[in-house]
């Protein structure tokens, strides 16, 4: 029997969270020839980004493409807060790191959902994960 390559077409959302590595991940996952990257909005692309949808919105494009497979990317909230507040100006550092540390108790329940959302997902779509 002669077996031939035959390419697959894959889709792929890379879901995550501001300052979780998702960039580099896209980078290293775009480095094959094959695969294109772009990050939002959400297009009919190879490999698509995206850091404000939440998982369980993701239940429609899983049931409409069969092929769609989703990388749900995790990081430590505590070093998204301090990544967030990095980012700002040195001056408003203090100010910024006050903000964020309020915000993180909502990124904490949005994540928590998240992964309850990936295990029903993964469970409801085996094929997929």
């Amino acid at each position: 029997m002669d077996l031939k390559y035959v390419p697959i077409e894959r889709k792929v959302i890379l879901a995550s969270y501001m300052r979780s590595g998702s960039s580099i991940t896209g980078k290293i996952l775009e480095q094959n020839q094959d695969t294109f990257y772009v990050f939002e909005p959400l297009l009919s692309n190879t490999l698509v980004k995206t850091i404000r949808m939440r998982i369980s919105s993701l239940e429609p494009l899983l049931e409409k493409y069969p092929e769609l497979k989703i990388i749900h990317l995790i990081r430590d909230p505590r070093a998204i807060v301090l990544s967030k507040s990095n980012l700002a100006p040195k001056r408003n550092g203090d100010e910024v790191l006050s903000r964020e540390i309020e915000k993180a108790s909502t990124l904490c329940k949005d994540m928590l959902n998240d992964l309850e959302a990936s295990e029903r997902l993964v469970k409801k779509y085996p094929e997929q994960s």
